[in-house]
């Protein structure tokens, strides 16, 4: 139902996550944590943060929808 995402400051990424913001990955959260990706994304291979700043994994939307729960929301900006 929001009309806008903003980024959070890194003491609330760690508190909401248990991660450290640049290694958050999209699943595996300390407690529930609302995820949304975008659809222009789906014929492409995403690269997620994997638990480190310097770690990262390939997945796919369709993976990526089915290990998170993300709620699939219209995020770049055209052009």
């Amino acid at each position: 139902g929001g009309s806008e995402a903003t980024r959070a400051d890194l003491d609330t990424v760690r508190s909401a996550t248990g991660f450290a913001a640049g290694g958050t990955p999209p699943f595996g959260h300390a407690g529930p944590v609302p995820v949304a990706a975008d659809a222009a994304l789906a014929d492409t291979t995403l690269w997620i943060a994997a638990g480190t700043p310097t770690t990262v994994a390939p997945i796919g939307l369709g993976e990526l929808l089915a290990a998170s729960g993300a709620l699939v929301a219209p995020l770049s900006h055209p052009g």
